[in-house]
Order: C-alpha cells, then structure tokens, then sequence
C-alpha cells in the first residue's frame, strides 16, 4: 500500500519488492499530473520485476487508462460489487478494503481480493480500533476469495495469522523503515 508519507522513499520501497509481490497505489492527495507521473515510474519497476503487480485505488476507467494491473476499491462504495465485475470483465484484478462483514459481502459477491484491516494498532492509528486476530479470523472465514491482512502487519505477525486464513499481508509504514515495526 503506498501513501503520500512514504515521501521519496516510495520508488526506492518498491524497487525492493521482491518478485510476486504488489502495490496498490493511493497517493489520492497529489495532483492528478503528479500522481499519474509518480504511478508511471512505479508501473515500470513492476514491469522490470517478475510477477509484480501495480494496482490503482480509483475508477475503473482511470485504472485502464493508466494501464494498471487491476484496481483496489473502497467496500464503503455501494459501487463496489458492480465495479468489481466490470473490472474484473475488462481484465483487471480486483482488491477491495473490507473492515467488517458488511463489506466482505460486497468483496465476495465483486469476486474481490479481500484487504482486511486494521488487523493491529498503526503508527497512523495507534489508538484506533483494531480486529485483533479473532476479529481478522472471523472475516476472513466469511471469504470466498484470498484474504490479505493489514495494518500493523510484520513477517512475524503474518506467520500467526496464516491459521487464521491470510493469503498475504500488506504494509504502509513497514516499508518505510528497515527495522521491523514496534508491538504498539
């Protein structure tokens, strides 16, 4: 996941993905100039990377037109499911932010990859609610569809929740900084 306070470190975090791996691109404060021109830079490390995929958070047209690999939506949009089918019929994958069991519906019924958070507390959150690992296990439960943890996530907290049904796990603030991220 990427954001404006990844700052000049964005490219650097992704150049480092290793293959397989994804980004989906928010920066939704940039103007639209800047934003499409910092997207283009990151799709060309993806392409250079075996398996990389570069998604964007926005339209479905702009998604297309900006020649992503598929588009991440808000589960909070009563759109979600229908542009998730058109998506996923123009050949673009789908993700979808799912934070309760209203929006895995909407996830599951799009054909969505599911991102489920704030799985734990977030340096930009860190007093917010959080799922916990109960919470993240019993929507993940209700997927069709992979499931991929956020929020507070680490390689450690990724291997215990893989029981729990996670295919993957996302980060922000973990690929700003070489130390693994502090238990908050």
């Amino acid at each position: 996941m990427s954001d404006e306070r990844m700052g000049a470190g964005f490219l650097d975090a992704v150049a480092a993905l290793p293959p397989g791996s994804g980004v989906i691109f928010r920066h939704y404060t940039l103007p639209d100039a800047e934003r499409k021109a910092l997207f283009g830079a990151a799709l060309r490390l993806c392409k250079g990377k075996r398996g990389c995929l570069l998604y964007l958070a926005d339209s479905v047209l702009k998604s297309l037109s900006w020649q992503a690999d598929g588009v991440h939506l808000s589960g909070k949009s009563a759109r979600a499911v229908r542009d998730a089918r058109w998506a996923r019929r123009l050949g673009l994958g789908v993700s979808q932010s799912v934070h309760d069991a209203s929006e895995m519906v909407r996830a599951n019924r799009g054909g969505a990859v599911a991102l489920v958070s704030p799985v734990y507390p977030t340096r930009s959150h860190p007093d917010g609610a959080v799922l916990g690992a109960q919470g993240f296990a019993a929507l993940a439960q209700k997927a069709r569809g992979p499931v991929i943890a956020l929020g507070g996530m680490t390689p450690a907290r990724f291997a215990a929740l893989i029981e729990h049904g996670a295919y993957g796990w996302a980060a922000i603030d973990a690929l700003m900084v070489k130390e693994e991220t502090p238990e908050l």
